[in-house]
């Protein structure tokens, strides 16, 4: 079970032996059940194992910790690794566990307008935190990547649309996928169907939620927090030369601009009261990509000190703009 940690002895057991046996007997004292693995085998293998099993808590003991008389713990929803004193091992694995336990049960029981969604192998998406999207406060842009897979490109029928979000200097920050939908519609609508795309965290959590109902041309999308409030609203209005679409706040007052000049047709110009501030421009993904699949990147600038709320509309922005101008390849 995923409440059970594993425990892991890396190098000479007889070595950490005395140690690991102290460790085990103070856990199992304390009520907690592991999962000792003791197998003669390579580390890489031992490591292997434990991320299969699943268990949401490693304890690993080895030659590098031993020296400093610590012990490595590793969260597997977040990554995240602990290193504790050995005496303290115990105490820090039992406070992991609790945590953990806290955190599922409350995501459990809270209920957003959206429910609990389910997307590929991820298991069910509950809301995370609005603290989360901080993350974007000291960053200048965004490289917003779609991934397409193999089957929709040799066929050529579009599945979920898939992205990540990086900061400017590559480091992964938010996931988005798109919730499933009619495929009556995938296939007939196309790029013109409505959608749903879930940003989540590193853990799965959503973050965001951008839905866009169909339209024909007057396309719009509203962005929500993850419990459900509206952050903002994306709308196209009419040109006949240009591309322009409004943000707007929660409360309808306008924030910014996009505009997509005539005879720039990859960017959209970010205006606020008449300034240039930044842009979203699609990037040029290579031959073969641009040619067989309608797959996207897309980089996105805006001033670092910017509140996180146009960042996040902003990143909204993106997702609207790929299925309106990008999506079919019809359109390029």
């Amino acid at each position: 079970p995923a409440s059970v940690p594993t425990f892991v002895v890396l190098g000479d057991a007889g070595e950490l032996a005395g140690i690991a046996t102290d460790l085990y007997a103070q856990c199992a004292a304390g009520g907690i059940e592991i999962l000792w693995d003791d197998r003669d085998v390579r580390a890489g293998e031992q490591l292997a194992d434990a991320d299969l099993i699943g268990a949401a808590v490693r304890v690993t003991l080895g030659r590098s910790t031993l020296k400093d008389r610590q012990v490595e713990l590793c969260e597997r929803r977040t990554g995240r690794v602990h290193f504790v004193g050995q005496s303290d091992a115990a105490g820090a694995v039992a406070a992991l566990l609790e945590d953990l336990r806290e955190t599922e049960e409350a995501a459990a029981t809270r209920c957003t307008k959206f429910g609990a969604v389910r997307i590929g192998g991820r298991g069910l998406l509950f809301q995370g935190s609005r603290d989360d999207m901080k993350s974007l406060e000291s960053v200048g842009g965004l490289a917003v990547s779609q991934k397409k897979e193999w089957g929709e490109i040799l066929s050529g029928f579009e599945g979920s649309n898939k992205y990540v979000v990086s900061d400017e200097r590559g480091t992964e920050l938010f996931y988005a996928v798109e919730e499933p939908g009619s495929v009556l519609a995938r296939l007939f609508l196309k790029a013109h169907r409505p959608f749903a795309i879930d940003v989540v965290n590193r853990g799965g959590e959503r973050l965001l939620r951008i839905e866009r109902p169909f339209r024909f041309y007057f396309h719009t999308a509203q962005i929500f927090d993850p419990y459900g409030t509206l952050v903002g609203t994306l709308d196209r209005h009419f040109s006949i030369s240009r591309r322009l679409y409004s943000v707007l706040s929660a409360n309808g007052s306008k924030l910014f601009d996009l505009f997509g000049p005539l005879l720039h047709p990859w960017t959209f110009e970010i205006h606020e009261n008449g300034t240039q501030r930044g842009m979203i421009q699609k990037k040029w993904s290579g031959l073969a990509k641009e040619t067989f699949t309608d797959a996207d990147n897309f980089g996105v600038t805006f001033p670092p000190n910017w509140p996180v709320e146009k960042k996040t509309l902003a990143l909204g922005a993106v997702f609207l703009i790929d299925f309106v101008h990008f999506e079919d390849k019809g359109n390029r």
